[in-house]
Order: structure tokens, then sequence, then C-alpha cells
């Protein structure tokens, strides 16, 4: 089983790619040895564990990658997919606005589909997307994840990772949920703010228990620490803008994204007490 499944790992690494504009075996047409070619997997095959498989119930091409919650000698194991070999990324020369692909999922007790993106240019992070649906899915349909950037660098790795979480957190996932993935690309090319004069208005700026960030009715709020993960915090929407409380966060610097209508807008904050 190949076990780099976690970003952090990769601000400790020295990254030595050749520039790449697109997702590595991004169809899934490509199989050596039970895996998909430029991924990596939880699969042990020698070993009989195999949570990711090939399969010809596909998008486009041939071929198709399917996932699986299985039980391995009474212990439950979800399928988990990540760019690169060893799940190290693979090389890009420019800032992407969204990840791209298409999905059937079919859930079991809540279970969700995990998509996770990071971006980092010279080790570190600079950008990220996420989502989780648990919504069954029965015939190939489109996803995007929008990226959002935390800076003015442009990124040279992308880290792309598939898998399937519990309802709840920890090992709260489910025998039997699968997904299958298949036609993964980028879209288009993202500058790091779309609206600057909005952004720049959040208030007050340091901040210790409230900020207030101009927005517009239906936008969603997303908060970044500058490691790319993303805090899950509560916020009001009332009268064009949202209140966010920050009096759980400790002291330091943070980003936020707004999507509304497929723009994006972003703004960094600092927590001061």
């Amino acid at each position: 089983m190949k076990n780099k499944y976690f970003f952090n790992l990769i601000g400790a690494l020295a990254l030595g790619f050749a520039a790449q504009a697109q997702v590595l075996n991004s169809g899934f047409e490509n199989w050596t040895a039970g895996d998909p070619d430029n991924w990596s997997t939880s699969n042990s095959v020698g070993a009989g564990l195999v949570t990711i498989s090939e399969t010809t119930d596909q998008h486009g091409g041939s071929k198709a990658v399917r996932g699986e919650v299985v039980s391995f000698f009474g212990t439950l194991v979800p399928p988990f997919l990540q760019a690169g070999e060893e799940g190290l990324g693979f090389a890009v020369s420019q800032n992407h606005t969204a990840l791209n692909l298409f999905y059937k999922f079919n859930p079991q007790g809540g279970d969700r589909f995990s998509v996770n993106v990071a971006c980092y240019n010279n080790g570190t992070a600079i950008g990220s997307g996420a989502i989780a649906s648990g919504t069954a899915v029965a015939s190939y349909t489109p996803l995007s994840v929008p990226l959002t950037y935390f800076g003015q660098e442009t990124a040279d790795t992308i880290i792309i990772q598939f898998a399937i979480i519990g309802p709840n957190t920890g090992s709260d996932f489910h025998a039997g949920s699968e997904v299958f993935i298949d036609d993964v690309s980028f879209d288009g090319t993202a500058g790091l703010n779309e609206n600057p004069g909005l952004s720049s208005m959040a208030f007050p700026n340091p901040c210790s228990e409230r900020l207030f960030v101009p927005t517009k009715p239906g936008a969603k709020l997303h908060v970044f620490d500058l490691q790319g993960k993303e805090i899950q915090i509560s916020y009001i929407e009332n009268n064009g803008h949202c209140q966010l409380d920050v009096s759980s966060l400790d002291p330091g610097n943070y980003v936020y994204s707004l999507e509304n209508q497929g723009s994006l807008t972003h703004g960094r904050f600092n927590v001061n007490r």
C-alpha cells in the first residue's frame, strides 16, 4: 500500500518534474500491476486488498477507474487515489481556475465522494480546492472543483486526491459505497483576484472577534490557513456582507474566497489579539 496520502508531506520534499500542461493519464487508460499509471492508490494487490480497479464502464475512451469501500479481514478500507508517482503530484506551469471530471457515485450509509486539490510553488501551498458530496449519481455527470489561490505565485506542482469518506469524521464509511471517475482535466487560467476592490474592503483587518466581508446574496464563503487547509467557520450573511466569527481562530494570517455565480473573489485577513 502506498502511504503518501497527506498534502503537508510535500513541503519537506524537493520536487523536480518537467512541465506538463494537463493531468497525466487523465482518462485512466493505462494501468500497470493493478494500478493506474501516474496515480498512487490504496491498493495492496499482492495482499489481496483492491479498492481501486480498472473498469470499462467509462465516460470517454475505453476505460475508467472504479473505487469501492471493501472489507479487508474484517476492517473496512475506503478507496483512495492520488495523482503522481507515490502520490507526489505532477508538474504544471500555470494557475488553473478549476479541476473538472466526470463521475458516478453510489453511496451507502451517507458516505461522500471527496475531491481535494492542492497547488504548490517550490514546496509551499499556494492554492487549493475541495468538494465532498453525498448525492447519488447514477450516470456520468460533470463535476467542477473551483481552485482558490492565496498569493501571486504560479503553481509548479498540483496534487489531486479522490476518496470516499463517511458522513462524519474518522472511519465512518460503509461497505459497498462505490465511485467511477473519468476524464479529469483543468479549466482556464486563474488570476489571483477577479475583483480586488471588493476583497480589499474586509474590515476590521486585523480583527479579533468579527470580520465583515462585502458580498452578494447566495455567495459561498471559504476560509483557508496559509498551508491551504480549509477552516470551518461560522458566518451570517446580512445586508450586503458576511459577518465571520473569528473568535476561535488562532492569531495569524488567513485567506478567504467568495464564490458567486461562477466568479471568485479572494482576500487576506489577520487575526490579532
